[in-house]
């Protein structure tokens, strides 16, 4: 020991290094006294590996803790005003079996993270009321990252696969689904839903909304449809393929017959047809009617609901009235 109260090595140039011993300050010190850099140093083959002076402790290398650092542990604390503290915790701290907190200057709690309960899920906390700020990558359970929450600088993602995920894209104000990388299917702010393919309820692929050749239709299922040619404003239904009924602005037109299971109406409620007691008839007003007699081969003429004249298949004609001929009707 040097003077009592050191213990040097002399150096082969004669050179005292002091490597270990008690400052006058009472200071214990190990290595070598760097009084340029005001530090404690310990050096092996002429490296640096361990500094320590009025700011804290400088580890060129790594640091190995031989066994796990149990509470109350300070791993980090500032002491020039721009942070607070680190501290690990091993159990016992609010029911937690491990736990790092984040302590302000003062001591308080900013947030923590730890397991509560040593089988349980890890817990983020945040004493300070805000929300969790992850910056940059994909925040993913999946360990191949495909699915999980991102942000892509403008807006933010789900991912459920490679290049297939839900967002909303802020600069355009509406929700994208996008499948491959190809946007399939947009909602906007008006509530439109917009799919670049078809529209199908549950999984039947022959009943759907879709649009073709710029033409909207509603198909039911192969060739039975319900199609909009907007450039003749006319409504079009097929079946098999081929066209039953058109409807556009000046009527209908049927390529086919009709059939009404009860009565015909043609602009007005008084006016129709239909089958009164298995007799075809055309009503003009209440009671006055042209029917059908099909098991007499018969036309019977109505008005006021009494058949006033009849015509049979041998051309007779009976009237209920008198026959006045050669005078204006």
């Amino acid at each position: 020991m040097d003077n009592n109260a050191y213990l040097s090595a002399k150096r082969h140039d004669s050179v005292v290094t002091r490597i270990a011993g008690i400052t006058p300050s009472d200071d214990l010190y190990f290595g070598a006294i760097d009084s340029s850099l005001n530090s404690i140093i310990l050096t092996l083959h002429g490296l640096t590996y361990l500094q320590l002076n009025s700011s804290g402790v400088s580890v060129s290398s790594s640091l190995a803790v031989g066994t796990d650092l149990q509470a109350p542990t300070v791993v980090a604390a500032s002491v020039n005003g721009l942070g607070g503290a680190v501290k690990i915790f091993g159990s016992g701290i609010a029911g937690y079996t491990g736990a790092v907190q984040f302590h302000k200057l003062d001591g308080t709690r900013n947030g923590f993270i730890g397991f509560n309960a040593e089988s349980g899920p890890m817990h983020y906390g945040s004493d300070t009321g805000a929300g969790h700020y992850f910056e940059g990558g994909v925040i993913s359970p999946d360990p191949n990252m495909r699915f999980g929450l991102r942000f892509n600088g403008t807006d933010g993602l789900i991912d459920f696969d490679t290049n297939d995920a839900f967002y909303f894209s802020r600069s355009g104000n509406t929700f994208i689904w996008t499948v491959g990388g190809t946007s399939r299917a947009t909602l906007d702010g008006s509530g439109n839903l917009i799919a670049a393919g078809y529209i199908a309820p549950n999984s039947d692929t022959n009943f759907y909304l879709t649009s073709a050749g710029g033409l909207p239709y509603l198909a039911f299922d192969a060739g039975d449809t319900i199609a909009f040619n907007r450039s003749t404003n006319t409504y079009g239904f097929n079946i098999g393929g081929g066209s039953k009924l058109d409807v556009n602005a000046t009527g209908i037109t049927v390529p086919g017959s009709v059939n009404a299971g009860n009565f015909v109406q043609i602009g007005d409620a008084n006016f129709f047809a239909q089958i009164i007691s298995a007799k075809p008839t055309i009503t003009f007003d209440s009671g006055d009617t042209i029917s059908y007699d099909r098991t007499a081969n018969k036309y019977y003429f109505a008005i006021g609901g009494v058949n006033v004249a009849s015509i049979d298949a041998s051309g007779n004609m009976r009237l209920k009235g008198t026959l006045t001929q050669s005078v204006t009707p």
